[in-house]
């Protein structure tokens, strides 16, 4: 009898057991699915992402192939030009990126909710003329970037109250006359800064605004998006120069984004028992489209840190919950700057391709005015040889 008792406690609580392990295994099932639906979107997101890229580029070299067939058919002796010999170019100097951090130059794939444009650059009617070097955005169907209006930028504001701050500072315009300045803040007031110790005296400082400027009251100007950026240190910074500015998203991308100018000062640090000298560098970044782009394009900002190049760092905002309302006000702030300046995919992707044939034409115009002076100088070393001959 106790026998058949244990056997049936057996199983009854193998049956038990079974049931748990059933419902476990099937959540794990879920789970699994879900990542792959995930992964699944993912990645035919960035499928067609890739072949809308691929299209477009098949798209611009067609278009530069019938314009250059049809600019040597209107002036052949374009065409006789650029056949002839072309100076070999020195190499451009290469400039070195910290790893993992990368420069992100082209738009990164497009999210899920972002409208896709069909095609884009697509080509005007073509007409025969005489070569143009200056390509300007009317010779082709591109829709480049047209920030609201100051107005409009003031009523988008107070819908969001919470999160966009904007105030003037009176300061001296390029006239040299008090001006007001106009601002739109989306850390705090005017960014988030980090003082170091007020006791001992010593410490490291830190600071950041992410702001859009609609420049002075009375002097029409193109609004810009910048990053402002302060790292102190009373300790000696020795061979450390800042070179980049990086910003690290949860998805484990990093945007880096190049210094061209900075300041420094050293000011008296006071504390209570000990004074020191504390030595600040700082300065504005200026965010092109593209840039401000690639930052709006993450869900959530983990941290941010300047660099040198050379493996050397200071961090603005660490990983983790500290600042972590800070680093969410900002990553609001990159859409809100989007939203403000008609930054997205279309409006990135022309203006970069815009660009990239600018570029190209005065290229090519510098080195047809180059062959143009050398056969010149062949010219002239030509009859003064028939000249000296004659002689």
């Amino acid at each position: 009898m106790k026998i058949i008792k244990r056997k049936l406690c057996i199983m009854v609580v193998s049956s038990l057991l079974s049931s748990s392990f059933i419902s476990l295994n099937q959540d794990v099932v879920d789970a699994s699915s879900i990542i792959y639906h995930d992964r699944s979107a993912r990645d035919q997101r960035m499928k067609e992402s890739q072949e809308r890229q691929a299209a477009q580029r098949a798209q611009r070299k067609k278009i530069e192939s019938q314009k250059a067939k049809n600019e040597s058919v209107s002036n052949p002796q374009a065409e006789r030009l650029d056949k002839a010999p072309q100076p070999i170019a020195a190499p451009a100097e290469e400039e070195k990126t910290p790893p993992p951090a990368k420069v992100e130059t082209t738009p990164p794939p497009v999210k899920e909710e972002t409208p896709h444009p069909s095609s884009i650059a697509a080509p005007v009617k073509e007409v025969k003329r005489t070569p143009q070097y200056n390509i300007s955005s009317t010779d082709y169907n591109y829709r480049t970037p047209s920030p609201m209006s100051f107005q409009e930028a003031e009523r988008y504001s107070k819908r969001f109250p919470k999160e966009i701050t904007f105030h003037t500072s009176r300061i001296k315009d390029k006239f040299g006359n008090k001006n007001r300045d106009r601002i739109f803040d989306f850390i705090n007031t005017k960014g988030l800064y980090h003082s170091g110790s007020t006791i001992t005296g010593v410490g490291d400082t830190s600071a950041i605004r992410f702001s859009v400027d609609y420049g002075f009251e009375n002097i029409t100007s193109t609004p810009v998006a910048s990053v402002g950026w302060l790292i102190g240190s009373t300790g000696n910074w020795g061979t450390f120069r800042p070179k980049y500015i990086n910003f690290v998203f949860d998805e484990g991308d990093t945007v880096t984004i190049p210094i061209k100018k900075y300041n420094s000062d050293v000011q008296v640090n006071y504390g209570i028992f000990v004074n020191s000298f504390l030595t600040q560098f700082h300065g504005v970044v200026v965010l092109s489209p593209q840039y401000l782009y690639a930052l709006s394009n993450h869900r959530q900002l983990q941290s941010a840190y300047i660099s040198d190049g050379s493996g050397g760092l200071v961090h603005i905002f660490y990983s983790g919950d500290k600042d972590k309302q800070e680093k969410s006000d900002m990553m609001r702030g990159f859409y809100h700057a989007c939203k403000m300046l008609d930054v997205n995919y279309e409006t990135v992707a022309n203006l970069t391709a815009l660009q990239e044939k600018n570029e190209e034409a005065q290229r090519r115009s510098a080195l047809i005015e180059s062959v143009k002076e050398e056969i010149e100088r062949d010219k002239v070393k030509e009859e003064l040889l028939a000249e000296m001959n004659g002689k």
